[in-house]
């Protein structure tokens, strides 16, 4: 006789793996800002500005009527005239030109204020997260506290020392549980925030970061300054120098065409076609003042360019001794520590249990033990903000799944 077995593999999975990441919430808030849509209608409102700019003005038709006596015969007098303005110095295109610039622009702004909006998401939602570690971590410290309070009082005959250390252990429970009081209520403040930004419901999300190596090479790439920072400069100049340029052609007069019929209904009476031709002559505004003002103004941008700049690079190198320092205490050290740490304090916890140490001893221990871990927690959002504050400085955009496990 043969017998089969089937083996039934039994998977147990976490029951937030599925649950969305930072950087699908951020996505889902950006998309629902209309931000990108606003975009749009921008570069549509300057195509169809652009389209105004290049169309001729329309032109003036006039009719006249009136009476006129010829030998003593009384008609009518009729007439017509039609006039056209017709620019001959170029402005037209070079205003079309300054359009083109200013869709370009547009697009530079664009991407800087959804860099802009994307950092106070991240910064929103890292501080969601502090919250939630905060409270995950102080109720597991309540609960441990709770053990030993439980533990000191339940005895029929407790010596004065032991009914100190009850009663010290009660006040520091009491203490933690008002600050995750507070916790909790900022917790749920911004949990409604995000949920209105994104339109959805936050789930609990981890920060996992990617190696040391992989930071330092997205942190590098993102602290060069970004080429378009450059290039909307040297697109503000350009429309700038369109602008110049049409107030140098201001000599240039426009010119007005015209044609005049008119006519007198009475017997020998006139027939008259006239063609006209007239222009300004710019006496007094020569474009001169307004091209100086314009050679000023750019000067000012200019030397405003110069002082962000150098404010920019001082930011930056800010921010690399930031990065350095919190990827240290990021790492493995301090993680040891924390373990090295933990492993002591179950120690002194078994000391205290006997007698050996007050409960005030044992406080400052497990204190140390919440200081170490906070670090930990704080390292990893602070070279998330790190990035950020990168990203903003030098314009460039970066993927927080490239930091992010």
């Amino acid at each position: 006789m043969n017998f089969y077995f089937s083996l039934i593999v039994c998977v147990f999975l976490p029951f937030n793996l599925f649950a969305e990441s930072l950087p699908h919430y951020v996505e889902k808030a950006i998309q629902s800002s209309g931000l990108k849509q606003q975009y749009v209608n921008q570069l549509r409102e300057i195509s169809f500005r652009k389209k105004n700019i290049g169309q001729l003005e329309n032109p003036t038709i006039g009719f006249e009527y009136g009476r006129v006596k010829n030998t003593g015969i009384t008609g009518s007098l009729v007439g017509a005239t039609i006039e056209q303005n017709l620019p001959i110095n170029g402005r037209l295109g070079l205003r079309e030109r300054g359009e083109d610039e200013a869709a370009l622009q547009t697009s530079f702004e664009n991407q800087w204020s959804l860099n802009e909006y994307k950092a106070q998401l991240i910064q929103t939602f890292l501080a969601l997260w502090i919250q939630r570690e905060e409270i995950s971590h102080a109720k597991h410290r309540i609960e441990d506290l709770a053990v030993l309070r439980s533990y000191l009082t339940s005895r029929k005959f407790s010596s004065p020392q032991q009914k100190t250390n009850a009663y010290l252990i009660k006040k520091k429970i009491e203490e933690m549980e008002y600050i995750l009081f507070e916790n909790a209520h900022l917790k749920k403040k911004l949990e409604e925030t995000l949920s209105a930004l994104t339109e959805t419901t936050i789930d609990n999300f981890d920060l996992r970061l990617k190696s040391p190596k992989v930071l330092k090479e997205v942190f590098s790439r993102i602290t060069v300054t970004s080429s378009s920072i450059k290039n909307f400069r040297d697109s503000v100049l350009k429309k700038n120098n369109y602008s110049l340029e049409e107030y140098k052609r201001k000599w240039i007069p426009d010119l007005r065409v015209g044609y005049s019929y008119q006519k007198e209904n009475v017997p020998g009476g006139n027939l008259g076609h006239a063609i006209g031709i007239n222009f300004d002559i710019p006496l007094f505004d020569t474009g001169k003042n307004k091209s100086d003002e314009l050679r000023a103004k750019r000067r000012v941008l200019e030397a405003s360019w110069s002082l962000k700049d150098l404010q920019r690079q001082s930011s930056l190198s800010a921010l690399k001794e930031k990065f350095s320092y919190y990827l240290k205490l990021s790492g493995g050290s301090l993680k040891e520590k924390e373990r090295i740490h933990q492993k002591e304090l179950k120690k002194i916890k078994d000391y205290f249990l006997k007698g050996l140490i007050n409960a005030q001893a044992y406080l400052d221990t497990e204190e140390i033990s919440h200081d170490l871990h906070y670090r930990q927690v704080n390292a990893i959002r602070e070279i998330v903000n790190v990035f950020v504050e990168s990203s903003l400085e030098t314009g460039k955009d970066f993927d927080l799944k490239e930091v992010l496990l």
